[in-house]
């Protein structure tokens, strides 16, 4: 409906503004932006908030964990892997790990 995709729109130019406007080194809320994106299905958007958390937590395992779900999404199973590749490297937590494992598993199986 009309008003629902205004109401999203609108929603969606704010946090755009408002995550320019504050601590361009703080990751935090571009990897909420880039969550929500993600959930809207806008891929190439997400992505560009992602990697901008990566660059400022480089050994963070769940932002390329998230980089890997996106890539599945794109169907890039190849940079999916990778992704996850690079989260299993970094991660400590079992449970974590075992859940990053099985998306790696599955993308391989998708290539």
């Amino acid at each position: 409906d009309a008003e629902r995709s205004a109401g999203l729109r609108k929603a969606r130019r704010f946090a755009r503004e408002t995550t320019a406007q504050l601590d361009t080194q703080n990751p935090v809320p571009h990897f909420r932006l880039g969550d929500m994106l993600l959930e809207r299905g806008k891929l190439e958007e997400a992505e560009l908030e992602f990697v901008v958390v990566a660059g400022l937590t480089p050994s963070d395992p769940l932002v390329f964990e998230k980089l890997g779900d996106l890539h599945v999404k794109q169907k890039r199973y190849t940079e999916a892997i990778g992704e996850y590749n690079q989260a299993l490297g970094l991660v400590k937590d079992p449970a974590d790990r075992a859940r990053i494992d099985k998306k790696q598993k599955q993308a391989e199986k998708q290539k």
